[in-house]
C-alpha cells in the first residue's frame, strides 16, 4: 500500500491456500500442498504482470492507475490444481452502496459483484478490484475501468 501512497502503480497478491513456511521447503518439499500452492500462484502473479505490462504499450498514461491498489485474491487449489483452470473476474471489494455506479463490462448495467459473492460461484475464480490507498474504499467507475483496459486479456465474465 505504501507503494500507491506514493502513486506508483500497486499490486497486491493474496492466496487462500498455503502456509507461513521458508522458501526452502520449495527444493526440500516440492511436492508439499504450500509448495504446489505457491508454484500456482507463482504462474498466475506472472502472467498478471505480463499482462499488464503488454496492455501498457498500448495505452495512454500510467501502467495503473495512480494512488489505487489493484487487489488480486486467488482462491484455493484444493480444487483448482493447476494455473489453466483458474479465470479472472473483475469485482468490487464491498458490496456497493445503493445508487453506486460502477464499471460496465459483461453486460452487468453497472453493478459489479463482490469479492465474497464471486468466490461463492463454482470454479477457480481468481477476483481482481481496485481500492483507493486513501481511503481503503472502492474506487469510480472511471477507475475502475482503467483496470479492466489494464487486464482486459485476463477477464472474463462470471455467470452465477
Amino acid at each position: 500500500m505504501e507503494a500507491a501512497n506514493l502513486r506508483v502503480p500497486a499490486l497486491a497478491f493474496s492466496g487462500a491456500s498455503g502456509a507461513q513456511v521458508s522458501y526452502t521447503i520449495l527444493d526440500t518439499d516440492p511436492t508439499s500442498a504450500a509448495v504446489v500452492s505457491a508454484r500456482i500462484y507463482n504462474k498466475l502473479t506472472v502472467r498478471v504482470v505480463e499482462t499488464v505490462l503488454e496492455t501498457a504499450k498500448h495505452r495512454k498514461g500510467s501502467i495503473l492507475p495512480l494512488g489505487n491498489v489493484v487487489n488480486i485474491n486467488y482462491p484455493s487449489t484444493t480444487n483448482c490444481t493447476s494455473a489453466e483452470q483458474f479465470k479472472w473476474v473483475f469485482t468490487r471489494t464491498l458490496p456497493a452502496p445503493a445508487g453506486t455506479k460502477d464499471v460496465e463490462i459483461c453486460g452487468n448495467g453497472g453493478v459489479l459483484t463482490d469479492e465474497v459473492t464471486a468466490f461463492a460461484v463454482p470454479g477457480c475464480w481468481t477476483t481482481v478490484s481496485v481500492f483507493s490507498s486513501a481511503t481503503l474504499g472502492d474506487v469510480d467507475a472511471k477507475t475502475q475501468r482503467e483496470v479492466v483496459e489494464a487486464l482486459k486479456p485476463l477477464l472474463s465474465c462470471q455467470r452465477s
